[in-house]
């Protein structure tokens, strides 16, 4: 047949021969590269095969693992290979191995339990516990462990699978249009990366290749654990147990020692006091003499996942003191509110490149690590409290607690220093979508099994989004039109009009004025040149019940750069509370439904604003507010005023009843002109940059605002005529891992009160119905809302107290809860009414979303009332 075909020249000839030779290339390539490898399997003494083993080729950084059938597979340059099979709980096993070139080599592991020797440690004759000691002294070098490598390179070979094994039938068929997630439906994910780390606390992560049958947002994020480090220890939430506080929070047994790679390595076995979600439990693998980590073995229960973590360890070929992580295990199991869901990760880091820190002297040179004077600028050297504690072997309980503090607040201050530079960077390689199967047969450090190798042929690869450090300009890009959700315009040119409208459903309000209302919001944002642009805020109030139209314009100048800084105006008509912190619109919406009782007494006030804050340094800030405009007194739309004179709850707008106070709240018609000038002052206070964008990070100091408003009478036909100061000093502490501290301190005087009305007092976030709708959770449980406004002075001060546990998280099946109990001391003292006091004790951040407490509260010392409060945390209105 071929013979048939005459060619006209000698060129179409090689055209043709070359097409079929790279033809032949292409089928033969494949053949290639599965001939040169070293296949094998691994099983334990009854002959199950062991699954997610740890492989590794002796004296190389090249690293896999078995798959769930035992089974791996590594490719390797010919020649003789020492292949090392490793698992927890396991004895090492090694095999040398001939690879012949364009040759298969098949072996076979079988592993045997790990045997533990229960040797004698050369310590001191009055050490009762061998794992106190042990314990003692890997924590002390935990900070050295931590900065001993200034930087590291490797190759992060990250594959995940996953299901969701029950989802509630309402759900169901949303989760499958939105993101293509069934019921029992595997997901899979693999991705090629290179990860680099700079200390103190910057990663860089690259992804190379990136393979998913399905967009997983919904699963938990593995790589995000691989930038932490096992041996950070100044996590508030999770507790590790080589922390600081570990010795308060666990107990240490000793399991027994082995030798691997030429090193002693001694199991302990981690048991926490107590239960609750921010403890580990399961066995930590320390090697002796070098006090650091071998491998680990550890749960958790944050009350979201059941997370099981394992790591192993391993030295490098040069310096051999050097262990770093090769391999991880992270395995999630979950079931919330109807869904339930496993997710199972393992990771594979291979080819390091480091450069070790200059500033420490390490292991190999000196018998402890030491600060170097590389450095002149050194805060404090807490490596004397390393050598102090590692020399001794029995210290007494006052010097542990003595030396545990001061290397806690070593942590923490590290901690601070790191977030400063931290400038954690990922990016995505252009054709990390598109790499073929050859690239993944040579690259991939797992083999897929038969089911996996199915779901990837079922589905097409779909880009998945790698995680919270992700922007992802393609993900937000396009006119996004959804009257029930947020709307959102980002064009993939930054310098055109951004747009962003808040759900009208957040807008939804009611009082007895207005009635049934509708508010909209819409922001307009136009850059005009790096981190600086312009912003457009329009709001509009749409009263379905009165005959009105209200609403604001404002314009503002923002730089990004400076968070703070900000120049503008603003122009409206619109509806105010009497107490600016008055009813929140939600709360307010259900007292009058249910309990047919207004909370809220309006005025309009027609206004123009201008308005400036400017940063002189990042920690202190000045602001100031010129306004001028009118106030209008209003009444209850025609529904509820017919309800004024039969129904208790229900009063006129222009009056209010608290208690045994009755005040009047009408007034005619007043003009003002007021300015604001003032300051707010945070020692230690800084803006953070993290890729291009920039955040405010407030210190661990006291914040002090200080706040003057003069009214200027005769300008702008101004009546009113008064001067006052503000003061308050608020802070947020960390006293220790299990307490937090928050406290607000604040004051108020009238300098002077000629002439002023009802909007123009001191007022206080009051509250008196036990549902409220407060983000911030720090609203008083039971004060009236305009009963304590004052013309004179106030002194106000709000303490709480914020524990993991006190009492209820002790009790089985609340001790895993991840809510935290609270003890909320409110103070609030003023001339007219005294001293008003509230204790309470609550539950916050339950299920994430609400807070629940019950008070009690006094007036001028004596017992007036209590009962409960549900707060909701959701922004549900603006």
């Amino acid at each position: 047949m071929f013979g048939l075909i005459e060619y006209s020249n000698t060129s179409s000839m090689n055209k043709v021969l070359g097409r079929l030779l790279l033809l032949c290339l292409i089928f033969l390539l494949p053949f290639q590269l599965c001939a040169q490898s070293i296949q094998g399997e691994v099983f334990d003494q009854k002959g199950n095969p062991l699954s997610f083993i740890s492989i590794s080729v002796l004296d190389t950084n090249v690293n896999t693992f078995t798959n769930q059938k035992g089974y791996f597979e590594l490719k390797l340059k010919p020649g003789t290979h020492t292949i090392i099979a490793h698992a927890i709980d396991y004895q090492s096993s090694k095999l040398k191995v001939l690879l012949e070139a364009d040759k298969e080599a098949k072996i076979q592991f079988v592993l045997h339990a790990q045997t533990y020797q229960l040797n004698e440690l050369s310590v001191s004759a009055k050490q009762k516990n061998p794992a106190v000691y042990i314990m003692r002294k890997a924590i002390a070098m935990a900070p050295y462990y931590r900065r001993q490598v200034l930087a590291y390179k490797a190759k992060v070979y990250l594959k995940g699978n996953g299901a969701f094994e029950k989802i509630p039938g309402l759900f169901k068929k949303m989760m499958l249009s939105t993101s293509n997630i069934e019921e029992g439906k595997p997901m899979l994910r693999e991705s090629v990366n290179e990860l680099q780390f700079f200390q103190p606390n910057t990663y860089k992560e690259k992804v190379i290749s990136l393979k998913s049958n399905m967009k997983m947002e919904s699963a938990p994020e593995p790589m995000k654990m691989l930038r932490g480090s096992f041996y950070n220890t100044s996590n508030q939430e999770l507790i590790s147990p080589l922390s600081p506080q570990a010795f308060s929070v666990y107990d240490f047994v000793y399991e027994g020692s082995f030798f691997d790679a030429g090193v002693e390595v001694n199991k302990i076995k981690v048991i926490p006091r107590r239960t609750g979600s921010d403890v580990y439990e399961g066995s930590l693998y320390i090697i002796d003499q070098l006090w650091c980590i071998h491998s680990l073995n550890l749960s958790n229960n944050d009350n979201l996942f059941e997370v099981q973590s394992k790591a192993k360890f391993a030295p490098l070929p040069s310096p051999p003191f050097v262990w770093l992580p090769v391999s991880y295990d992270f395995e999630f199991k979950g079931a919330m509110l109807g869904f339930k869901a496993k997710f199972h990760y393992v990771a594979s880091l291979s080819n390091y490149q480091i450069q070790l820190n200059p500033n420490l002297k390490h292991i190999g040179q000196e018998e402890l690590p030491q600060v170097s004077t590389v450095k002149a600028k050194v805060r404090s050297d807490p490596n004397e409290l390393l050598k102090s504690m590692a020399k001794q072997s029995n210290p007494s309980h006052f010097e542990m607690l003595k030396m545990m503090a001061k290397m806690r607040k070593a942590a923490e201050s590290a901690k601070k220093e790191s977030l400063h530079i931290d400038s954690t960077e990922l990016t995505i390689d252009s054709t990390a979508l598109n790499k073929d199967s050859l690239f993944w047969r040579a690259n991939r450090t797992l083999s897929l099994d038969v089911d996996e190798e199915l779901a990837y042929k079922i589905s097409d690869t779909i880009p998945y989004k790698i995680d919270s450090a992700q922007s992802t300009q393609s993900e937000n890009s396009g006119l996004n039109i959804g009257l029930l959700l947020d709307g959102k315009y980002s064009p993939k040119n930054p310098t055109q009009l951004h747009v962003n409208w808040p759900s009208p459903f957040k807008g939804l309000y009611l009082n007895t004025v207005d009635g049934w209302g509708l508010k909209l919001l819409s922001k307009i944002q136009k850059p005009i040149q790096a981190n600086q642009l312009w912003e457009f805020t329009l709001q509009s109030s749409l009263p379905f019940e009165r005959k009105a139209l209200n609403g604001s314009l404002s314009f503002d100048y923002l730089n990004k750069a400076k968070p703070q800084m900000l120049f503008g105006f603003e122009v409206g008509s619109i509806v105010k509370d009497f107490n600016p912190n008055g009813a929140n619109a939600l709360a307010n919406a259900f007292q009058l439904l249910f309990y047919h009782s207004n909370n809220n007494r309006l005025y309009q006030e027609d206004f123009l604003k201008v308005h400036a804050k400017y940063p002189i340094t990042s920690a202190f800030v000045l602001n100031s507010d010129l306004k001028i405009g009118n106030r209008n007194s209003l009444e209850n739309c025609l529904r509820y005023e017919k309800l004024e004179p039969n129904h208790i709850g229900i009063t006129p707008n222009n009056e209010t009843r608290d208690g045994p106070l009755f005040r009047s709240l009408d007034f005619n018609t007043y003009q003002l002109c007021n300015l604001m000038l003032g300051f707010e002052w945070n020692y230690g206070q800084y803006v953070l940059k993290r890729k291009d964008k920039y955040q405010l990070i407030s210190s661990a100091y006291p914040t002090l605002k200080v706040e003057v408003t003069k009214s200027l009478p005769g300008i702008w036909g101004s009546d009113l005529n008064y001067t006052k100061v503000n003061v308050q000093l608020k802070q947020n502490i960390n006293i220790w891992h299990w307490l937090e501290l928050n406290y607000v301190l604040e004051a108020g005087k009238f300098l002077q009160a000629r002439t002023l009305n009802f909007p123009d007092y001191f007022s206080f976030d009051g509250n008196t119905a036990w549902f409220m709708n407060d983000v911030s959770s720090n609203r008083f449980f039971n004060l009236p809302f305009y009963m304590y406004s004052t013309n004179k002075q106030f002194v106000m001060g709000k303490l709480n107290l914020k524990f993991k546990r006190i009492a209820l998280k002790r009790l089985p099946y609340l001790n895993n809860a991840s809510f935290k109990e609270s003890i909320k001391i409110n103070f609030l003292g003023t001339p007219e009414y005294h001293k008003y006091t509230e204790l309470a004790y609550g539950l916050t951040d339950v299920l994430r979303v609400f807070d629940c407490y019950v008070f009690a509260n006094y007036f001028n010392k004596d017992y007036q009332d209590w009962g409960f409060r549900i707060n909701l945390k959701l922004p549900l209105t603006f």
